[in-house]
């Protein structure tokens, strides 16, 4: 049997953001982001260059999404 492993952690709007934050390391290649009112993005990593992988969309993000993709971003760098 496996046990599932995350880290969880909150990031606010003090660091400059528009909406308080939570966010799971779900494993190795997996972040999940969570906003304060509920709305989540989940992001895979690339494990050779520790980067997010946002190849979802087909036009721009939109501001939402692009603050996702940065808070998502800035967990990745306390986990190098």
């Amino acid at each position: 049997r496996c046990a599932r492993h995350s880290t969880r952690y909150e990031v606010v709007t003090s660091a400059g953001l528009e909406h308080n934050w939570t966010v799971e390391l779900r494993s190795s290649h997996v972040v999940r982001v969570i906003r304060s009112d509920g709305w989540a993005w989940t992001f895979r990593v690339n494990p050779i260059f520790h980067s997010i992988i946002a190849d979802s969309w087909s036009q721009p993000p939109e501001d939402d999404d692009a603050e996702a993709i940065t808070v998502a971003e800035l967990s990745l760098y306390g986990h190098r």
